[in-house]
């Protein structure tokens, strides 16, 4: 989709973009645990990390994902994961379980 080709959709199909935007961003969380704003916005396919936070911030306001800032030597890093209301949303039972650190090498 080309920069300026979402100005000539319709509202249903901006809404329809904009949920299957969502449950890409779901289902990445819920295969990759984490990401940050700048990976989402590839996945998404948006140049700017601008719109990606618009998206978390109302995906955040929903509860289906969650959140996290960390400090490290390299300053303030931000991270998004699934809720529990997300992986509920995606037809899980159970939130799987999962162990990880974050580090500047993450980053």
């Amino acid at each position: 989709m080309s920069n300026l080709s979402h100005l000539n959709l319709t509202k249903a199909q901006k809404n329809k973009l904009n949920s299957t935007r969502r449950f890409s961003v779901m289902e990445f969380l819920s295969e990759e645990i984490w990401t940050t704003a700048s990976n989402l916005s590839l996945l998404i396919s948006v140049k700017h990390d601008e719109y990606t936070r618009r998206l978390m911030d109302r995906m955040l306001e929903d509860g289906l994902i969650l959140k996290r800032e960390f400090t490290t030597t390299e300053g303030k890093r931000v991270i998004y994961l699934l809720s529990d209301i997300g992986y509920l949303e995606l037809g899980y039972d159970v939130k799987p379980t999962y162990s990880f650190k974050i580090s500047n090498q993450n980053f």
